[in-house]
């Protein structure tokens, strides 16, 4: 398993590289540069030209991508062009808001959506698969800010049940840190939940159906050992590589919830930082998501080998 791990460890440093390469001309292909994001629109040309000079663009491109990726390498992140604060404290702060509502709706949608899939896979046809079909049709139509307006909207203006946004301190645990986090992780697992649910109910179905379980039932076993001890432990493989799979897709809700409810993670610094051109800390984030679905993959890999022993870690 160490050599198994390492090697998939090995094999994600030549694509990290790449990833940085492609973010970087993305990011040299766009309209303007650094310079453009500090300036007035009446400044003159001169004061424009030292503003290059002092941020280095007036350097060959191959050269500004190797003093990127040499600072990276020394946890020199940059400078933020919007505030001149230092990139690399700013994601060290946002950082664990983003894992924390990413990791509290990743356990929200993996336990909800793999019960309610159970339920309706072993109520066929009833009128509880089809409304639970129902509602995953809804949460897979809808994207999840509009179920973040309403939310809001409901449940903090009109009922105020639950707080409007933001994010408590770590030290400010308790209930009241709970009802921040509970709704925009929610909100964020709603879609999740539906894709869990549909495709936990499909895999359900499938296995049940199987000749190994129809001889289980014909010999007289209970229901539920047939069910689960059986059933639910072949369909598990390929339900725990698609939990697996939706992470990077957290990654990506994340950016619009956290706009939404006013979370101060990694998303919304994103979405900030494109609004006002801030290049450095737009290159920094999209490298750091792309590191993480990168692991996210190297996640999948390792659960299959676990869960699965048909697979050889070879």
């Amino acid at each position: 398993m160490r050599a198994f791990i390492l090697r998939k460890l090995l094999n994600i440093v030549p694509t990290i590289f790449l990833l940085s390469l492609i973010i970087f001309i993305g990011m040299e292909l766009t309209p303007g540069d650094a310079a453009t994001a500090l300036i007035e629109p009446d400044t003159p040309v001169e004061e424009i030209e030292k503003i290059r000079e002092s941020l280095g663009l007036n350097e060959p491109a191959y050269i500004r991508y190797f003093s990127w990726l040499a600072g990276i390498f020394v946890g020199d992140f940059g400078i933020s062009l919007n505030d001149g604060s230092d990139i690399a404290t700013v994601i060290s702060q946002k950082l664990g808001a983003t894992l924390e509502l990413m990791l509290t709706s990743f356990l929200f949608s993996s336990i909800i959506g793999v019960i309610l899939g159970i339920v309706s896979s072993l109520n066929k046809y009833s009128s509880t698969d089809h409304i639970l079909t129902l509602f995953g049709m809804i949460g897979l139509s809808i994207p999840s800010f509009f179920f973040g307006i309403i939310s809001l909207k409901i449940l903090s203006v009109d009922l105020q049940l639950l707080p409007f946004g933001g994010r408590l301190s770590p030290d400010e645990m308790g209930n009241v840190r709970i009802l921040n986090l509970i709704q925009p992780a929610l909100v964020l697992a709603l879609l999740e939940i539906a894709a869990v649910m549909r495709y936990s109910r499909s895999t359900m179905i499938d296995v049940l159906g199987k000749d190994y379980i129809v001889t289980a039932q014909s010999k007289g076993l209970a229901p539920w050992r047939i069910n689960f001890l059986h059933g639910f432990r072949t369909a598990v493989t390929p339900i725990i590589v698609l939990l697996a799979f939706r992470l990077p897709g957290l990654i990506g809700g994340s950016i619009i919830i956290e706009t939404v409810f006013v979370w101060p993670g990694m998303g919304s610094t994103f979405i900030y930082a494109v609004e006002g051109r801030d290049y450095n800390m737009v290159m920094m984030i999209s490298l750091i998501v792309s590191v993480i679905v990168l692991i996210a993959s190297l996640l999948v890999d390792v659960l299959i080998a676990i869960f699965d022993p048909r697979v050889k870690l070879q």
